[in-house]
């Protein structure tokens, strides 16, 4: 047995926390910005030298479409675009440019050859707005689809951590001599590879006869499975809302005929000529909202889904 005076645990070395955080983890400050997600010294250790990084925001915007040239047959609609970033690879923290439509494909088209790892938004279709615009390119409406299928295309870009930074892009938004910046694109890509010799040829077909994928991984198939059923998931919803805003169109212009004969009516029945005008008037509002609904929330889902399938 011990005494009381002896303490058992005198051979225990006790480790303590140093007094620097008190043996507590203390979270980073929350970085500030005004939109979009922004990386931080402890966020990245743990990533990969190849991980995409976030250095800081780009907030862009392609607003006030306007008719260039009018009354010619070289007539066009530039857009305004817009940006504000405190990303280091910009020369101004804003500016704002007018790009045309084939500026936008421009850039679309050699950013997919730039950078073919990496998923590239596409364009508005030009099939998919005639759908529902009636009217030549130069009518507001159609301006209108086109500048918010634009203002989405650029949003996307500037939310990619690698397109984002591309010399290209920043251009494209900074640059009050695009034309040039195009011609010089074209003469001097980026990274150009060298030609590949004989040797490097056969040695690819050698290589693409054996390498077939025996087993493939599991992970990739259960992507493709997910991405294909979310894929048929859109399709599905979209011919659902295209019927929906078919009969919806039907019934706004069926309600807008019964309101015509109505008021017919009421010139006949002059005993009952102010109720039969206040039912089509009624008639008239209810027909006219039908179309607004169409027009402010059924057409801009359609355009959504319409922009994700083609994703």
């Amino acid at each position: 047995m011990l005494g009381d005076g002896d303490d058992v645990f005198d051979s225990v070395t006790w480790e303590t926390p140093s007094a620097a955080n008190g043996g507590y983890e203390i979270d980073p400050p929350a970085s500030s910005g005004p939109g979009y997600r922004q990386s931080t010294a402890d966020s990245n250790e743990d990533s990969g030298p190849n991980e995409p990084k976030w250095e800081g925001y780009l907030i862009v915007d392609v607003k006030d479409p306007v008719k260039e040239v009018p009354d010619t047959k070289d007539a066009y609609v530039s857009y305004l675009v817009t940006f504000e970033t405190n990303l280091p690879t910009f020369s101004v923290p804003s500016s704002t440019a007018r790009r045309r439509f084939r500026d936008f494909l421009f850039l679309r088209d050699n950013l997919a050859k730039d950078f073919p790892a990496c998923v590239v938004p596409p364009l508005p279709d030009k099939h998919r707005l005639a759908e529902y615009i009636t009217g030549d390119r130069f009518s507001l409406e159609f301006m209108e689809r086109r500048r918010q299928e634009l203002a989405k295309f650029v949003e996307r870009l500037a939310r990619h951590p690698t397109l984002q930074r591309s010399t290209l892009f920043r251009s494209f938004l900074e640059s009050k001599e695009w034309t040039v910046k195009m011609h010089q694109h074209l003469s001097h890509p980026p990274g150009p590879d060298p030609a590949p010799s004989l040797l490097d040829n056969v040695s690819d077909a050698l290589l693409n006869a054996f390498s077939r994928v025996r087993k493939p991984d599991e992970r990739f198939l259960d992507m493709r499975d997910r991405v294909d059923k979310f894929e048929e998931g859109l399709s599905n919803t979209d011919r659902v809302w295209n019927r929906v805003r078919s009969r919806t169109n039907d019934l706004a212009s069926d309600y807008h005929d019964l309101a015509v004969a109505v008021q017919g009516l009421g010139f006949l029945e002059s005993g009952i000529t102010d109720p039969l005008n206040h039912f089509a008037n009624t008639l008239l509002e209810f027909s006219g909202i039908l179309r607004h609904t169409t027009q402010t929330t059924t057409d801009p889902y359609l355009q959504q889904l319409h922009s994700l399938i083609s994703y």
